[in-house]
């Protein structure tokens, strides 16, 4: 059988491998009971807690301390009262009081009459050599002090002269002299004198230090504050080099706004009054989106983030390509355009863009009025392509015959003078024009008595007819007849010349390059509220397709 290795005390200071078993020679001592003295010995070891990391740690009836942080032979003498050495610091040693002043100062003094009188006999007992160990040297002869049988002992025998009390020798000779009513109230005056004159000089010692702590603090504070200068300082004059690296930059906001050609190359607004009717539309909603996104601000101001976010989406320009051109990280920069999108697409699909009968009758052009009056709608769909996603049966829905690619599918709608009056969700490639039409929602926007414009491949006139609505489609050569009659050729060239005017908001929607690329499966969410938004914008950036010579007219006028 293996022995059982006994277990030792181990000294509860970190980082002190001290132990009862390998350091025989070395004394541990337990906590003293006094609690000043006590928190003294903790706030030395400077030990954590379990409480935290500026807890401090407790000490049980168990821990010990070894003789080595008192004195370094390892034993603990009697004039070692507090722990001195440690790893992280060693501190002073407090000078002892003589004997004579600590057994004075443990002494309560009350009120003290000089004479007595007594009662009783009094009987002197004979003096006899006792024999004491003294822990200090070898055994001393102590002469026993007179006893007395009485009632009250004489108070002449119960306080030692200062003299022989402060001189006494270290033969440890505790023999009293007699002293007289006088001799005692002299005694007791300069005892008094003496007490008040070392409470003096301890409380001078603790001003002294408390003074030294504050003097230090304040130098600390001092220091600390020309540090918070000589930073400001520093950080104004990379703030004024950095305005000034920009300002030196041509692509800069002031510059943009100041060159309509750039802002148009730049973000597809044709005036600067326009891109700052979006700026003042769009403010509001960004305060309140702002407060609710803890963190540091970014360093760009609100035009410039709504400048970072037309330029991502007209040029398609890359986050690293803004990085550069802006002076931040591209971390940055993806922030603001991450931001941006969600802001768009939750403040711009809030706007009613369908427009009521009265008022699309109103901005009708005269030639859609001569030949199609009760037209409310002209629709198409567009395909934007994307990356092939890793499902085969999300391949297979995905996949566009007409492109032969993986594409995502939308419908978009426009008035006759073509503005923007709606616009569906994103579906898959594979989807049908009908199947669209009948499940992005425009079939109950649609009133009785309206009729819609669309191509050979929106099979929907059931639908219409079951509302009320009319469909102006191209005809169909019917299974009869090789060719179309003259009067089907004149009519699909009439509905030719008016469904283009759909494909060309398209067509000017897409010049958002961001549409024109192909999308990774990574922005797959986020593909939907672009597609929307480029949509939105086609609202901002320019007049509606037909009124557009009408104000080009006014304009020169």
């Amino acid at each position: 059988m293996s022995k059982v290795k006994k277990k030792g005390q181990r000294c509860c200071v970190p980082g002190c491998q001290s132990d009862t078993i390998a350091n025989r020679n070395v004394s541990f001592h337990t906590f003293p009971k006094d609690s000043s003295e006590k928190q003294i010995w903790i706030n030395r070891i400077n030990r954590v807690g379990n409480r935290g990391k500026y807890s401090l740690w407790q000490p049980t009836q168990y821990h010990r301390i070894c003789g080595l942080h008192f004195n370094k032979s390892g034993k603990r003498r009697y004039e070692d009262k507090y722990p001195i050495y440690f790893k992280h610091k060693t501190y002073e040693r407090l000078q002892l009081v003589p004997s004579s002043y600590e057994a004075i100062q443990n002494v309560q003094y009350e009120e003290i009459v000089p004479h007595c009188e007594f009662e009783g006999n009094m009987q002197q007992e004979p003096t006899l050599p006792i024999q004491q160990a003294s822990p200090h040297g070898p055994t001393l002869q102590i002469q026993q002090t007179p006893r007395y049988t009485y009632k009250q002992m004489p108070f002449k025998t119960m306080l030692p002269s200062i003299t022989d009390s402060v001189t006494a020798s270290n033969d440890h000779n505790y023999g009293l002299p007699y002293m007289c009513g006088e001799e005692v109230s002299a005694l007791i005056k300069t005892m008094n004198e003496e007490i008040l004159l070392l409470k003096e000089q301890l409380a001078k010692c603790t001003c002294m230090e408390r003074n030294r702590e504050l003097i230090n603090i304040q130098n600390e504070l001092e220091t600390q504050r020309k540090k918070n200068i000589n930073v400001r300082l520093k950080l104004q004059i990379l703030e004024h080099q950095m305005k000034s690296c920009r300002q030196a930059i041509s692509f800069n906001l002031s510059n943009i706004l100041n060159n309509e050609q750039m802002l148009k190359f730049y973000t597809g607004f044709k005036s600067v009054n326009r891109f700052k009717i979006l700026l003042k539309f769009m403010y509001l909603p960004y305060r309140k989106a702002k407060r609710n996104i803890p963190g540091r601000p970014s360093s760009l101001s609100y035009k410039e983030q709504a400048l970072v976010f037309c330029c991502r989406l007209r040029l398609g320009l890359l986050e690293q390509d803004l990085a550069y051109r802006f002076c931040i990280s591209q971390s940055a920069i993806s922030k603001i355009v991450i931001f941006w999108i969600n802001l768009c697409s939750v403040t711009l699909n809030q706007i009613n863009i369908w427009p009521s009968k009265d008022l699309v009758c109103k901005y009708m052009p005269i030639s859609f009025k001569n030949k199609y009056p009760t037209t409310r709608v002209v629709i198409d769909s567009t395909e934007l392509f994307i990356e092939m996603p890793s499902d085969f049966i999300v391949q297979s829905y995905t996949y566009s015959q007409y492109k032969s690619h993986n594409t995502a599918k939308g419908l978009l709608g426009i008035t006759p003078n073509g503005f923007v009056s709606f616009i569906s969700d994103l579906y898959p490639g594979r989807s049908s024009d009908k199947e669209i039409f009948n499940s992005c929602g425009i079939l109950q926007l649609l009133e009785p008595g309206d009729s819609v414009m669309a191509d050979k491949g929106y099979v929907i006139r059931d639908e219409l007819e079951a509302r009320g609505v009319a469909l102006n489609i191209p005809p169909f050569l019917a299974s009869d007849s090789k060719q179309f009659s003259p009067a089907d050729v004149e009519k699909t060239k009439e509905i030719a010349s008016l469904r283009i005017h759909v494909e060309r908001v398209i067509s000017e929607i897409k010049t958002f390059r961001i549409l024109k690329f192909v999308f990774p499966n990574s922005a797959h969410c986020s593909l939907n509220q672009i597609w929307k938004i480029c949509c939105h914008l086609q609202n901002f950036i320019n007049e509606p397709l037909l009124n557009r010579k009408v104000c080009n007219i006014n304009r020169n006028k």
